[in-house]
């Protein structure tokens, strides 16, 4: 039998930025910080490696050192360990230095690399990392400060896990030990809020984590650990292993999604990365001996490829780490592309004419293309990751002639100088909010990292020669002289320490028709509530309120929360229209089945015609046209779909 018409309501995927929030945002730093060489090598004095924010607003960063030579000055307090060339190091919300702890080695021909760090909501600081000998005969110590040392021998390679607490104090370190030719290449590190670790590598076969597990096959892999640091499981990802000869993918980031379980991967495949595939799909590798392309992927919980995207081979496209949306769903990118190169159907342009530009768009969870913006300028410019906050996405970079993001530009710099800038973009449909000049330098200034925490406080790391002016801070690059640059870290304050916006989110049910049920499921206490439904409407206050729609459309519903530190807004995007939808018939000649289903969705329907899967909006997410007695839906994330074929309407729950 048929069911009745109704008006569908379904959740979007993205948040809106209300411009409510912004005014409190400030482009002049809350502090800044300068890390610098005594001796540092012509041109440079490290970098920011990584860095991150925890639940109480406190910074890390991991800092490399560029010499074995003179002292590293972080902040005021110098390391004079030769042989320490990274440290990670604490600031508290307010910019005070917590502690310090140095990263390395006995022997100079052994390095002890750490590579990316992480924080959860529990105190937790983790770091993953490895260590490299020059030589088969390099023997000597690594040590983390004065926590813990590991002994190495005939160039023996180490891979490592440690969790700090938030004070510094060390809580444990997952170690392996591998020959030193064996091929390991350990990439980054992702933790959820729980404390839920996954690391991500190219194994070689041996003895992991003094016998956690074993690896069997030589392949790219999830490792997941807990909190506690027991290891949990070991999950292969449909990537085809590299040859022996092979290192494996130079560049390549994964990261999971705690709310659905999948991981999605970028990197930039090369003409030395060789013949590799992800699941059925043979990466194209780039036409010049020197390019790139800029490739993307999904895989389920289990590592098994749902999809695969990539740039057109003909031109230059290099990604940097996909970043997640925090409620799921949708996926980030930053690129620089040469114009011209096409990327899900979107085209890198540059109406300034310089040949490259920094590519910015968000994908769903299909891999299907939402939306894409560019920055144009008529010479280079450069941009960092970028990160999402609530409802805001932020990247950072540098240029040097005419800057245009969106309707926003900034005019040329002087003659000679990079200039830096932030621009602040709209989640939902990627439109640029705001476009501002950062700090002011007599020469160079380089942003390379950047970190944006809950209260839309943004943390950032770079270099620079010259002044530079931080507000009422002023630094000179050390050792004197435009021909050296020093590192940076510096904050942007959007609210005050010891003090949390309101998380604000919400849950809905659709009701009789058009009517449906709001209710209220962020953080409390609140001082006030009120609710935005998107189609004019005046606005309401109260938890838990219903509203009836008169037309069919997509309405942003938000709701607006305010506590003592400030206002926060969270939005899903509402499509209210008119279907009809067909139930499923008993197995017999005319059936759907099986239904939930998983992968494989069988047709038992009289007549041959175009086959469609939509989502509850109407979107297209599946298009066939074949005699073929099922349809895959393994790429399809788990939800309710309607199925059109053969001018019928069934529904199904894909688990």
């Amino acid at each position: 039998m048929k069911y009745p018409y109704f008006f569908r309501i379904t959740i979007g995927f993205l948040l809106l930025l209300h411009t409510f929030d912004l005014p409190a945002q400030t482009n002049t730093p809350y502090w800044a910080k300068r890390i610098y060489e005594t001796m540092s090598s012509y041109g440079s004095s490290g970098y920011i490696q990584s860095l991150t924010t925890d639940k109480h607003g406190n910074s890390y960063a991991i800092i490399s050192r560029n010499s074995n030579a003179g002292i590293m000055d972080i902040d005021g307090h110098s390391n004079t360990d030769i042989y320490a060339r990274y440290v990670l190091v604490s600031w508290d919300c307010d910019g005070g230095f917590r502690w310090m702890k140095k990263f390395s080695s006995n022997n100079t021909q052994i390095s002890n690399i750490p590579l990316e760090l992480a924080t959860d909501s529990m105190e937790g600081v983790y770091i993953i990392g490895y260590t490299a000998a020059l030589t088969a005969n390099n023997t000597g110590k690594i040590y983390w400060d004065t926590d813990t040392t590991i002994n190495i021998s005939n160039g023996n390679k180490v891979l490592y896990l440690m969790k700090y607490n938030s004070l510094g104090q060390m809580q444990w370190i997952k170690s392996s030990t591998t020959p030193f030719q064996n091929s390991n290449k350990l990439y980054n590190i992702s933790v959820s809020p729980n404390g839920e670790i996954y690391w991500f590598g190219l194994l070689d076969v041996g003895v992991y984590d003094g016998g956690a597990f074993n690896i069997n096959t030589r392949k790219y892999y999830a490792v997941r650990y807990n909190a506690a640091g027991s290891w949990q499981a070991t999950i292969p990802l449909a990537i085809s292993a590299p040859a022996a000869a092979n290192t494996g993918f130079g560049d390549m980031v994964c990261r999971q999604e705690p709310t659905t379980g999948r991981f999605y991967l970028s990197t930039s495949v090369k003409q030395i990365d060789g013949y590799v595939a992800i699941g059925n799909t043979l990466l194209v590798l780039p036409v010049s001996a020197t390019g790139a392309v800029a490739t993307v992927a999904a895989f389920n919980s289990q590592g098994y490829a749902l999809w695969v995207r990539q740039a057109s081979p003909s031109s230059t496209s290099y990604v940097f780490s996909p970043t997640i949306s925090k409620t799921g769903g949708m996926v980030y990118l930053s690129m620089t592309s040469d114009t011209g190169t096409v990327f899900c159907g979107s085209t890198t342009t540059n109406a300034l004419g310089y040949r490259q530009a920094i590519h910015l768009m968000a994908l769903d969870s299909t891999g299907s293309l939402v939306w894409s913006r560019y920055a144009k300028s008529g010479w280079d410019v450069s941009g960092t990751n970028l990160d999402q906050s609530n409802n805001l996405i932020i990247i950072a970079g540098n240029y040097s002639d005419t800057l245009v993001w969106g309707h926003k530009t900034l005019s040329k710099p002087m003659l000679g100088t990079n200039r830096g800038y932030i621009v602040r973009i709209d989640a939902l449909n990627g439109i640029v909010i705001n476009l501002d000049t950062l700090a002011s330098s007599t020469t160079n200034f380089y942003p390379q990292i950047i970190s944006v925490d809950k209260n839309n406080n943004l943390f950032l790391g770079g270099y620079f020669n010259g002044f530079m002016s931080f507000g009422a801070d002023t630094f000179s690059s050390i050792p004197a002289g435009n021909n050296y640059n020093s590192t940076f870290i510096a904050k942007y304050k959007n609210a005050n320490c010891n003090c949390n916006l309101p998380q604000p989110a919400f849950t809905f049910t659709p009701g009789s028709l058009n009517t449906c049920q709001f209710n209220y499921s962020g953080s409390t206490p609140y001082a006030s509530i009120h609710w935005d439904f998107g189609d004019g409407s005046p606005v309401v206050s109260g938890a838990n309120p219903q509203h009836t729609y008169v037309a069919s459309g997509t309405y942003p519903a938000c709701v607006t929360v305010v506590n003592g530190c400030g206002g926060n807004t969270f939005c899903q995007n509402v499509s209210v229209s008119l279907t009809g939808v067909e139930d499923m018939k008993p197995l017999t000649t005319d059936a759907i089945y099986p239904n939930p289903v998983k992968n494989r969705l069988y047709i038992k329907v009289h007549g041959n015609g175009e086959r469609t899967v939509t989502d509850l909006a109407g979107k297209i997410l599946i298009r066939e046209k074949n005699n073929k007695e099922y349809i895959n839906v393994e790429a399809l994330s788990p939800g309710v779909y309607l199925l059109r074929t053969s001018g019928r309407v069934f529904k199904f729950v894909k688990e």
